[in-house]
């Protein structure tokens, strides 16, 4: 499956006629944030509107994506979404998120495939079940490289913190800073971090989000909003 081109960036792709990022701002709107924050590299010029307010990285060539959020890290308050710019979700899975009052609140998909490549695999406490219902799960630690029997879900790319979260987010990004390698680490090493001394929760999903890598990724996209 051919690669999508780099002609523009990922945000602006668009799906049944308007931009990823269009989407993702119409969906935080609908459940009353206003207040959104956009990190931009590729084609930088590009992205740009009067409903958000922009953080430039001009190293995105060189980095990875917690350099970004370092870069944001001044807009990350309380009761703070976070998420990548390139996926989209149904409505509902945006409102579990907000009303889940753990400090941090990480969105998993259970539904994943152990074999594929390039996953932010997930480990919990709690593998998924219906029976868990309101009982609360809680993360162990992500990677790409986690043996199958370990693998509980893929994290999709939204995230959430509360004031207390955000303290402790803040004060990880700042001690991950000091290493050498900073600026090629990733969401899983800030977890993993995070994880060995605070608690991060896990809300579980099944299906309803895509991530846009690939064409056929962009035209089930299509089908999906379609049906929303």
């Amino acid at each position: 499956m051919a690669e999508l081109t780099e002609e523009i960036p990922k945000t602006l792709l668009e799906v049944g006629g308007r931009s990823l990022l269009t989407i993702q701002i119409e969906e935080f709107n609908k459940v009353g944030i206003k207040d959104i924050s956009v990190v931009r590299g590729f084609a930088k010029d590009r992205v740009a509107s009067a409903n958000f307010s922009v953080i430039d990285n001009d190293l995105f060539s060189e980095t990875k994506e917690l350099y970004s959020l370092y870069l944001a890290r001044e807009h990350i308050k309380e009761n703070t979404v976070i998420s990548y710019g390139d996926i989209i979700f149904k409505n509902y899975i945006l409102n579990d998120l907000l009303n889940d009052m753990s400090d941090i609140t990480l969105i998993v998909d259970a539904d994943v495939d152990p074999v594929s490549n390039d996953k932010d695999f997930v480990c919990t406490n709690t593998p998924y079940s219906k029976k868990l219902y309101s009982s609360s799960v809680q993360f162990n630690k992500m990677s790409g490289d986690l043996k199958e029997n370990e693998i509980h879900g893929e994290f999709i790319g939204l995230w959430k913190v509360t004031k207390n979260g955000t303290n402790i987010v803040k004060r990880a990004l700042s001690e991950l800073s000091e290493r050498k390698d900073f600026k090629q680490l990733t969401m899983a090493d800030l977890f993993n971090h995070i994880s060995s001394s605070h608690a991060i929760a896990v809300k579980y999903i099944k299906g309803s989000w895509l991530d846009i890598d690939t064409i056929r990724d962009l035209q089930k996209a299509g089908d999906l909003f379609d049906k929303h």
